[in-house]
């Protein structure tokens, strides 16, 4: 049976649905959440986004979290307009999901009466709040070389260019230790050479290139005269064979998907990178270099819009130069990531931390904002956490996940928590009593209105949801 949840001081005195995430109150873009889930009127639950967000959604495995992303994308991708039941965006964002899990592709699939039991159920949920399907504007990505035989027909192919990556990049896809390892450390060399000093082809100087490709690699290990001098040969061909093996991959390519093909304002890429797709640590290079050409993009079209605003009287020619430099940049993002202590976890690192927490850091002041989720809170990284500004609760059994929660939380707790009629002695242990699609929510940006975390209803989605066993 569910759990009844009384809190103090209540919220009873709202008239109208509730607004949380911006304590100006502005509401020009709103997505629907769900409904306060405590004792007292149902009322609705609005995200205001009209502001950049940092957004971590938390909950053990099955508790309703990847359900809840899905909620957030579909607010985002929605072109139902002033019509819409669960959207009122009027600045549309681009949107990119990394779906690490392979579950979000389904988003391409309204939700449907006769679409099997788990979609049928879904209807019914849909229409007990009163909503209905809307059209989500939904493209899903894929690696080149890497499409499978049940993929739907719209699924894309995107490509990397080699020389977008860095050598952490290939520390990272390579799994080798630049310092300790003989392999790193003939990669480092070979990298640097390519790239910043030339090497030597016999007499011939070949001279550096920004813009490299993996042959470009190899023919410094076969050539080299510093390379073949200096490094055993069973050091030389493992390293060939590792680069060989990725340079024969489609993902890999002289001139790489556009990040303007990706992020399109108003549409939700799902990138698709389960480990049935690609392996861990090629994911993970991915995933850093697409976050790199994002922050990047972004960063000069922001820059040019503030100057066009703060600069009226610019020449005509330098408007326009502006202009074009604008429509060549990214609209304002939202950046989705699934289970994201696998990129930026507690100890360690991987190929992504480093652009995930700088994006954290720095993606409000040109324009992005950043939804996560993780069903281990106490094994994400701390510099991720303080950046976040709406936690999201949902069911936590483990001590250590409900007391990081409980540390981070971004704004008061009620005075007191009943939970089926007793008060709960340590409000650190509510999350534990919450059941499927609850939540305890906490902003940074409180309202006068909402005062304190609430517990809160997850919507129904409109869109099929995949996070099942088939």
């Amino acid at each position: 049976m569910p759990h009844t949840f009384k809190l103090r001081p209540p919220l009873e005195q709202l008239k109208t649905d509730f607004y949380v995430g911006d304590s100006s109150s502005r509401q020009v873009d709103l997505i629907l959440l769900g409904t306060i889930a405590e004792e007292g009127t149902k009322r609705n639950v609005w995200l205001d986004a009209t502001d950049e967000h940092v957004v971590l959604i938390v909950g053990k495995r099955g508790s309703g979290k990847s359900y809840s992303m899905g909620v957030f994308l579909e607010g985002l991708g929605v072109s139902g307009g002033s019509k819409s039941r669960i959207s009122q965006v009027r600045d549309s964002r681009g949107v990119v999901l990394f779906d690490t899990l392979g579950i979000f592709w389904s988003m391409i699939h309204p939700v449907e009466s006769d679409g099997g039991p788990r979609h049928s159920e879904q209807w019914k949920n849909m229409q007990s709040m009163g909503l209905a399907p809307e059209p989500v504007r939904v493209n899903v990505w894929v690696p080149a070389g890497k499409k499978l035989p049940g993929d739907h027909e719209s699924f894309k192919e995107f490509r990397i260019k080699v020389s977008d990556l860095t050598l952490d990049d290939w520390s990272s896809i390579l799994d080798t230790d630049l310092v300790a390892s003989q392999v790193g450390q003939l990669l480092s060399t070979c990298f640097v050479k390519v790239t910043q000093r030339g090497w030597q082809r016999g007499a011939v100087k070949v001279e550096p290139r920004l813009d490299y490709a993996i042959p470009d690699l190899l023919d410094c290990l076969d050539h080299d005269s510093e390379v073949q001098s200096r490094y055993a040969s069973g050091t030389i061909d493992a390293l060939h064979r590792r680069l060989g093996y990725y340079d024969g991959l489609r993902l890999m390519s002289s001139e790489g998907t556009p990040i303007t093909d990706v992020v399109k304002k108003g549409v939700v890429a799902v990138v698709e990178l389960p480990l049935s797709r690609v392996e861990e640590d090629l994911r993970d290079a991915i995933v850093s270099i697409l976050l790199r050409k994002i922050m990047s993009a972004r960063a000069e079209g922001s820059y040019a819009k503030k100057v066009l605003e703060l600069q009226p009287r610019l020449s005509k020619e330098k408007q326009h130069e502006l202009e074009d430099s604008i429509d060549r940049s990214l609209p304002r993002t939202w950046i989705a990531l699934d289970e994201v202590h696998n990129f930026a976890p507690v100890s360690g690192r991987t190929a992504a931390s480093r652009e995930l927490v700088r994006m954290t850091k720095e993606g409000r002041n040109i324009g992005i904002s950043i939804v996560m989720t993780t069903q281990q809170p106490s094994g994400l990284a701390q510099e991720i956490l303080t950046q976040v500004d709406t936690l999201v609760v949902h069911q936590l059994t483990e001590y250590r996940d409900r007391h990081v929660a409980h540390e981070n939380r971004k704004c008061p707790y009620p005075t007191e928590v009943k939970v089926d009629g007793k008060t709960l002695q340590d409000q650190e242990d509510l999350p534990a009593y919450l059941g499927l699609g609850e939540a305890l929510v906490s902003c940074s940006e409180m309202t006068e209105d909402v005062p304190r975390a609430f517990l809160l209803r997850i919507r129904p989605r409109i869109t099929a949801h995949a996070g099942y066993a088939g």
